[in-house]
C-alpha cells in the first residue's frame, strides 16, 4: 500500500468536507454585509457582479466537489484548475465586493473597516478551512490580497499606503503559519495512516497465528483480538480485563500475571468451549509499553498423544518390572526352597519324636518355633514380591517409611546378593523417616538400582554395593552406589535416555533409568547420577514427610 498516495487521500477528503461547510457562511456573510451597505451599494450593479461570483463559486464547490473530489481521491483528475478557479474566483469576488464598499463609502468610513475586517476573519479561517490543498488556499488568499491592495492604490491617496504594507505583512505571515500548519498536518496524517497500515498488518498476522491472540494495554483493556478470539467473544475488544467472562480462569491467570513481577509465563488448562473440551497451552508476555499479549493455542492432539505415551510408558514400566522381577525368580524361588527343606525337615522330626515315649515336649517346641520362624521368612518374601510385582501407577500419595520400601526389596533381592557375592553395606535408618510417594513406584525404582548396581559389579573383585540416606529440612536422599568400573563420562549424558543401554544384546531393555527417571519426576523429585563422586553413584530425592 502506497502510503504517501493515501495521506493525499485523506487530505482531498478533509478539504472536501470542509469546503462544503465553508459554503453557507460564505453566502449568509456576503448578503449579510450588503444588506447592512444596501443604501449605497445598490446605486450600481457592482453588487450584482461581486454576489454572482460569489454564489456562482459556491455553487461550483456544491454541485461539482462531489463526483470530481471522488475523482481526485483516486488519483485519475488533478483538480488543480478546479480549484485555483473556485476558490481565485471567490477571492475576486469578495475583493470586488471591498472595492465596491470603498469606492461609495470613503477609505476612512466604518463600512471599509467592517468589510475589511470580514476579509481578514475569511484570510485566518481558509488557512484551517483550506488545509488539505494548498492551491485552494493561495489562489483564495493571494487574490483577496490583491484585491484589497489593488483598490487602495486605485482609490486611496499615498497616505493609506501603510494599510497595502500591513496587508502584505498579514498575508506574508498567513501563508508561512499556513505551511507550518499544513506541514504538521501532513505529518499527522503520515504518522496514523503508517500507524493504521502497521495495526492492518498486525491484525492479518495474529488473525494468521492457529489459535487465540489477544492484546492488552497499560490499563489492562483489550484493545485488539484475532478472528478466533472474536467467534467466542465477540464485543471482547474495549472491555477489562475481568469484564469478559467472570467464570473463566484465564482472565484471574492474567490478572496475577500483571500484578507479578514476571516478564512472561506458559501454563497448560483446560476449557469446555460450546461442549467441547478444549487444552490450551497459554504464554502470558508483558510488552514495553505497559500492556501484555495473551497467546493460546490448541493442544488437544498433543494432550491426546501424551496421554498415549504415558500409557505405553506405564505398559514399558509394568513390563520392565517383571523381567526385572523374573531375573530374580530362580533366586527367589531358591530363597523360598531353603526355608520349605527346613520346614519340612522340621515336621518329619516332629513326626517322629511324637510317637516315642516319653515326648520330648523340650525339642518339639524348639522346632516348631523354627517351623514359624522360617515361614515368616517365606511369608515376608511373597509380601514383598507381591506388593512389588503389582501396577501402582493409580495408588494415592501416601506417607510411607523408607525402611519399608528398602526392606521389602532387600528381601527380593538377597538371594541374588548371595550368588553373585555382593556384600551389601546398609545403614541403620530411622523408622520414621517418611516420603509422600506412591510405595509401589518407588519400590520399583530402588529394585532396578540394586539390580544395575548388581549387574555392574559381577566382575568385580570384592564387590560391594553401599546404601546412604540422608534427610534435610525438604528433602530425603537415598543414594545407591557401587564398587563397579563406573559410567564412561562420553555417556553420562546418555545414559538415563529411552532405549539406551550399556548391557550385551538381550540383557536389558534400555528403559529402567528413564522410567525410574520418570517417576521421581512425577513425584517431584528427581534422579540424577553424581558424576563428581569416585565410584557409581545414584541418588533418588524425594520430598520429606514434614515432621517425620
Amino acid at each position: 500500500m502506497d502510503i504517501q498516495k493515501t495521506v493525499e487521500q485523506k487530505l482531498c477528503e478533509l478539504h472536501k468536507h470542509r469546503s462544503r461547510v465553508g459554503i453557507l457562511p460564505a453566502l449568509l456573510v456576503a448578503l449579510a454585509s450588503i444588506f447592512i451597505q444596501r443604501e449605497k451599494l445598490i446605486v450600481d450593479d457592482l453588487w450584482i457582479v461581486t454576489i454572482l461570483i460569489i454564489i456562482t463559486t459556491c455553487v461550483f464547490r456544491l454541485i461539482l466537489s462531489g463526483p470530481l473530489f471522488k475523482r481526485w481521491s483516486e488519483g485519475s483528475v488533478p483538480l488543480h484548475f478546479f480549484n485555483i478557479f473556485v476558490y481565485g474566483g471567490l477571492g475576486i469576488g469578495w475583493g470586488l465586493h471591498f472595492y465596491d464598499v470603498h469606492s461609495h463609502y470613503g477609505a476612512n468610513s466604518q463600512n471599509v473597516i467592517f468589510t475589511l475586517l470580514i476579509l481578514v476573519a475569511f484570510m485566518t479561517s481558509s488557512s484551517t478551512t483550506m488545509i488539505g490543498n494548498k492551491y485552494s488556499y493561495y489562489s483564495y488568499v493571494i487574490s483577496i490580497s490583491i484585491m484589497a491592495i489593488l483598490t487602495y492604490i486605485a482609490t486611496a491617496d499615498h497616505s493609506h499606503i501603510y494599510v497595502v504594507f500591513f496587508i502584505l505583512i498579514f498575508l506574508v505571515f498567513s501563508i508561512a503559519n499556513y505551511r507550518l500548519s499544513r506541514k504538521q498536518l501532513i505529518s499527522l496524517i503520515y504518522a496514523q495512516t503508517k500507524s493504521d497500515l502497521e495495526t492492518k498488518r498486525m491484525n492479518k498476522l495474529i488473525n494468521a497465528v492457529p489459535g487465540f491472540v489477544s492484546l492488552i494495554d497499560d490499563q489492562r483493556v483489550i484493545y485488539m483480538a484475532n478472528s478466533a478470539v472474536l467467534t467466542i467473544y465477540p464485543d471482547i475488544v474495549g472491555k477489562r480485563i475481568g469484564e469478559v467472562d467472570l467464570n473463566a480462569g484465564w482472565e484471574e491467570k492474567t490478572i496475577s500475571f500483571l500484578e507479578s513481577d514476571l516478564k512472561e509465563t506458559i501454563y497448560e488448562a483446560s476449557r469446555n468451549i460450546n461442549g467441547n473440551e478444549l487444552f490450551l497451552l497459554t504464554k502470558l508476555q508483558k510488552l514495553e509499553d505497559g500492556g501484555a499479549i495473551v497467546v493460546s493455542m490448541r493442544i488437544n492432539e498433543l494432550v491426546e498423544a501424551r496421554k498415549k505415551l504415558r500409557e505405553q510408558e506405564a505398559k514399558a514400566q509394568y513390563s520392565a518390572k517383571l523381567a526385572s522381577l523374573g531375573e530374580m525368580a530362580a533366586g527367589i524361588a531358591h530363597e523360598v526352597n531353603n526355608p520349605l527343606t527346613i520346614v519340612q525337615g522340621s515336621a518329619r522330626l516332629i513326626q517322629s519324636m511324637i510317637k516315642e515315649e516319653p515326648l520330648d515336649i523340650e525339642n518339639i517346641s524348639a522346632l516348631s518355633g523354627k517351623m514359624v520362624e522360617t515361614s515368616e521368612r517365606i511369608s515376608k518374601i511373597i509380601r514383598s514380591l507381591k506388593s512389588l510385582s503389582r501396577n501402582g501407577e493409580n495408588d494415592p500419595m501416601t506417607p510411607v517409611a523408607v525402611i519399608k520400601i528398602i526392606d521389602e526389596c532387600l528381601d527380593i533381592s538377597a538371594q541374588r546378593f548371595l550368588t553373585r557375592g555382593v556384600k551389601l553395606h546398609y545403614p541403620r535408618i530411622s523408622p520414621n523417616l517418611k516420603i509422600n510417594c506412591r510405595e509401589v513406584q518407588i519400590g520399583q525404582v530402588f529394585l532396578n538400582l540394586l539390580g544395575n548396581s548388581i549387574d555392574a559389579v559381577k566382575n568385580a573383585t570384592n564387590p560391594w554395593i553401599e546404601l546412604k540416606v540422608s534427610k534435610d529440612k525438604n528433602w530425603v536422599d537415598i543414594f545407591v552406589i557401587d564398587s563397579g568400573p563406573g559410567i564412561p563420562v562420553e555417556i553420562q549424558q546418555k545414559i538415563m535416555e529411552p532405549f539406551f543401554t550399556t548391557k550385551e544384546l538381550n540383557q536389558g531393555t534400555g528403559l529402567g533409568l528413564s522410567i525410574s527417571k520418570n517417576i521421581l519426576r512425577d513425584h517431584g523429585g528427581e534422579l540424577t547420577l553424581m558424576a563428581d563422586e569416585p565410584h557409581t553413584t545414584f541418588r533418588m530425592r524425594l520430598p520429606a514427610v514434614h515432621g517425620s
